[in-house]
């Protein structure tokens, strides 16, 4: 019967745990990132690599990016930057990121990630563009898995790169990693 109350206990301590981290974590943001959450809505799709994710497969698509930020088990990395259309169908430069948790508690791609664009000196922001909602952008992540989060921007010109730093944050969006490259659009 010990065991029993003993196991019972520890389980409700666990999801207390638990849910008293979920609710903490979004008051602990600066006001500024909680409010980009609902008004910025970004296509995301999980995906568990079958082997670490800092090997990308090759394929027929442009030259691989060399653009990845990591610590504290978190890794954040740009797999691509091409030309598409936002939710509404205006023209777009559209990013793709990649965030793997390598950590042992969950992880949403919101709550890590942070990222800057500018291109001729100008800052690009999501400001303005129609973006299509997926809900794995606030879904938090297990140990091993991956989530894409592809963003689209406005441009200035198809033919200028474009200088992207990208930031891996703790739980007080402190910035704890970065790394920065300049890309052409495919």
């Amino acid at each position: 019967m010990k065991k029993i109350i003993c196991t019972v206990t520890t389980c409700l301590m666990a999801v207390s745990l638990i849910a008293c981290r979920a609710s903490s974590n979004a008051d602990n943001l600066p006001e500024a990132a909680v409010k980009s959450v609902p008004q910025t809505q970004i296509a995301a799709t999980v995906e568990k690599p079958s082997e670490p994710a800092a090997t990308i497969e090759e394929s027929a698509e442009p030259e691989e990016i060399d653009c990845v930020a990591q610590a504290q088990g978190y890794k954040l990395e740009v797999l691509s930057v091409e030309k598409g259309k936002d939710a509404q169908g205006s023209d777009a430069l559209v990013v793709s990121y990649r965030f793997t948790n390598f950590n042992s508690t969950q992880a949403a791609f919101w709550e890590v990630a942070d990222y800057k664009l500018s291109q001729n000196g100008t800052n690009l922001s999501v400001e303005g563009m129609a973006i299509n909602a997926g809900g794995a952008y606030t879904q938090p992540i297990s140990n091993g898995q991956s989530v894409v989060v592809s963003v689209p921007y406005p441009y200035i010109s198809e033919s200028d790169p474009v200088d992207i730093t990208i930031y891996v944050c703790d739980y007080n969006y402190n910035k704890i990693a970065n790394a920065s490259c300049s890309v052409y659009m495919s």
